[in-house]
């Protein structure tokens, strides 16, 4: 681990609007506890782990259970994947069911991300506005942020360190749900899942500016340049 990483991580692990982080290149086992403050359980099903993450292979999942603070007035998730290319849409990080949930974050079958979000004012719903495409089989940190108070065009994703697309506008707080959070597939199921490797997954409870998401990918970039 770098310098520059060490210290990052330690700011990270300061800051009190982080409610779930992921190393999933530390993290081995059928089961493990998060590395942030809260310690949530991971259960692991059929995602192998490898030294830059967890492979899902198109059939694996971990469940991280349901639990309030996955689902804040205002939300960012960020997360390192390598996606395979892959028919459908498959979703990476999801605290959702088939038609309704509190969230998703996909792919397309060309090749680009997705969101869908739902608050107490506004259902469940998924803009076709995505990303600009990505090639396969290469390292992407995609962000997703939801920002009650930010106005018009507060729900957006973005890649890496680039400027964020403005996906929606939305009001109100993020949608409490009944349903798992699940990283690699939907709702602790094999429906919708990702072929690829998910790393390094961060949800806070508000929404990250632009330069702290440039933070977030200057600080951990090194370990994703093959």
């Amino acid at each position: 681990m770098l310098a520059t990483e060490r210290r990052w991580r330690r700011q990270l692990l300061r800051d009190p609007s982080v409610v779930l982080y992921l190393p999933l290149y530390e993290l081995d086992g059928g089961a493990f506890k998060s590395a942030d403050n809260y310690g949530h359980l991971c259960t692991v099903t059929g995602a192998t782990w490898g030294i830059q993450g967890r492979d899902f292979v198109g059939t694996g999942y971990i469940s991280l259970g349901n639990n309030a603070a996955f689902t804040p007035n205002s939300i960012t998730i960020g997360f390192w994947c390598y996606a395979r290319p892959t028919a459908g849409y498959p979703e990476i990080v999801s605290c959702s069911n088939d038609t309704d949930g509190a969230y998703k974050i996909y792919r397309t079958p060309t090749g680009t991300f997705a969101c869908c979000l739902a608050t107490d004012d506004n259902a469940w719903n998924c803009a076709a506005v995505y990303t600009a495409a990505t090639t396969d089989n290469s390292w992407q940190l995609v962000w997703m942020t939801y920002d009650k108070d930010g106005g018009a065009n507060n729900l957006k994703l973005a890649l890496n360190d680039s400027a964020a697309v403005n996906i929606a506008t939305k009001t109100g707080n993020l949608k409490a749900t009944g349903d798992n959070l699940t990283i690699g597939a939907r709702d602790s199921t094999p429906d919708a899942p990702f072929d690829g490797i998910v790393e390094e997954v961060i949800i806070y409870n508000r929404a990250l500016n632009p330069m702290e998401r440039q933070h977030n990918y200057l600080a951990t970039k090194w370990r994703y340049r093959g």
